[in-house]
């Protein structure tokens, strides 16, 4: 995850005017295919967990809220059995006791 390790997220959580701002930029560029949901939500192409960058414009499309709810559960559904990082490290230092520091 790289540069995300040190990301600030209390003030990533405090930018909702940035988020609005940027929601409505979008609207802007590529309009609103689909007008009568009247709710378009911000999507991260390559999701934050993944690595991809929370405010970069390239990594942000809009989605309605079904397709967006569709989007997020499929990722997350790619994602179930994949070990996060603590899992990740807990196996290694069991190993690594385990093994006598070899």
């Amino acid at each position: 995850m790289g540069e995300l390790d040190d990301f600030d997220w209390d003030a990533y959580h405090d930018r909702a005017d940035d988020w609005r701002e940027r929601r409505d930029e979008l609207k802007d560029r590529y309009g609103d295919p689909y007008e009568k949901s009247r709710t378009l939500e911000v999507d991260h192409i390559t999701p934050i967990t993944d690595g991809g960058h929370p405010f970069d414009p390239a990594n942000l499309q809009t989605l309605c809220e079904a397709c967006h709810q569709d989007k997020t559960a499929q990722e997350n559904s790619d994602r179930a059995g994949t070990p996060t990082r603590e899992e990740m490290n807990e196996s290694l230092f069991e190993y690594v006791a385990a093994n006598g520091g070899n």
